[in-house]
């Protein structure tokens, strides 16, 4: 069989099975110009605020949400707010049209019509839905602004909370869902909204899986076992949120997909927790959060990623790298945004 037989018949047997083959051509405008895609957790801001001709300046805005579609290449993003007052303001500013194609998802039907008339979708999510004041009550008042997505905890590095208002505990404490944790989850599950466990710890993690009804997610981490941090989940960890139905979104943050032998923190590094966590729990389960800037880290932050993960157009590069490891177009669609789609469809409104 000549090359150029034996390369129509491994394209005829990529078409018939459905499976990538590495060195083959692969169109990923085309692929995400046909496809849903979906940031699992994004923050618009860059810590480089103010620089020179930066589209991207301020966690307060006004944000260029068309142009931040067009050069990411998505069409909805989990946005996170470190306060409850930049999320308040944004809420505002979404819900009064400010921000013109652009949609805030509160139903899954704003999914959806977003899919068909081709605005932005943004789902909002706080860090640290802080303060609750020691009830499970303030969580509706959340939902009505718009928060659809609730992190249990944040970890000792958030000072500012109050013991009343501790829910669950972070990676770098000791302890599991507390009582007032537990009203919340049931609380979250009765408003039809996300639990959140990316910060919490093996206990509070492995607990919330077991009291929420509804799929639970970890919108930014990785998978311990490729990189040892206590920021990452273990084993037990990530097929409990998969038990639940949930999605394990892995992070562009350097030091949590750091690979231990090269010391890469690209692309690649970023795929190995994708694999890892494919074969542990399965492509259903999987998806991608930038967790950065827009633009990415600065280059003096230990969050740094290398260039190609840093760019806003970093799924792409993803992408083709995972594409050239043998990932088919239907796996690449689950984990690009199709899994997170799934996921919002089970948990809230229709």
């Amino acid at each position: 069989m000549n090359p150029y037989q034996c390369t129509s018949a491994l394209l005829g047997l990529a078409l018939l099975t459905g499976f990538s083959t590495p060195g083959l051509a692969f169109d990923v405008e085309a692929f995400f110009a046909k496809n849903f895609i979906v940031d699992g957790l994004g923050t618009y801001y860059n810590n480089v605020t103010g620089q020179k001709g930066h589209p991207y300046p301020s966690p307060e805005g006004p944000w260029d949400f068309a142009g931040l579609k067009q050069d990411s290449g998505c069409n909805m993003i989990v946005m996170s707010f470190r306060t409850r007052r930049s999320f308040e303001h944004q809420a505002k500013l979404l819900s009064d049209g400010t921000y013109l194609n652009t949609r805030i998802i509160r139903n899954f039907s704003d999914i959806v019509e977003i899919r068909n008339s081709g605005e932005f979708g943004v789902m909002m999510y706080v860090q640290m839905p802080y303060p609750l004041n020691g009830s499970s009550s303030t969580v509706e008042k959340f939902h009505a602004t718009g928060l659809r997505v609730f992190q249990l905890a944040y970890g000792a590095q958030h000072t500012d909370q109050s013991p009343d208002d501790v829910l669950a505990y972070g990676n770098d404490q000791e302890g599991g869902v507390t009582p007032l944790g537990e009203e919340v989850i049931s609380e979250l599950n009765r408003l039809n909204m996300v639990v959140d466990i990316s910060h919490c710890n093996e206990e509070s993690t492995l607990d919330a899986c077991r009291l929420s009804t509804s799929p639970v997610v970890c919108t930014h981490a990785g998978a311990r076992a490729i990189t040892n941090r206590d920021r990452n989940h273990t084993d037990d960890a990530l097929k409990a949120i998969a038990a639940t139905g949930g999605v394990i979104g892995v992070t562009c943050v350097g030091w949590i997909i750091e690979n231990p032998e090269t010391k890469d923190r690209g692309v690649p590094a970023f795929c190995d927790h994708v694999d890892y966590i494919k074969k542990l729990v399965g492509v259903d389960h999987v998806g991608v959060s930038s967790d950065s800037p827009m633009h990415g880290w600065d280059r003096l932050s230990p969050h740094r990623t290398t260039p190609a993960l840093s760019e806003i157009g970093r799924w792409k590069n993803v992408a083709e790298e995972l594409h050239q490891r043998g990932y088919t177009e239907a796996e690449l669609k689950k984990i690009l945004g199709l899994n997170f789609v799934t996921l919002f469809k089970k948990v809230l409104k229709p």
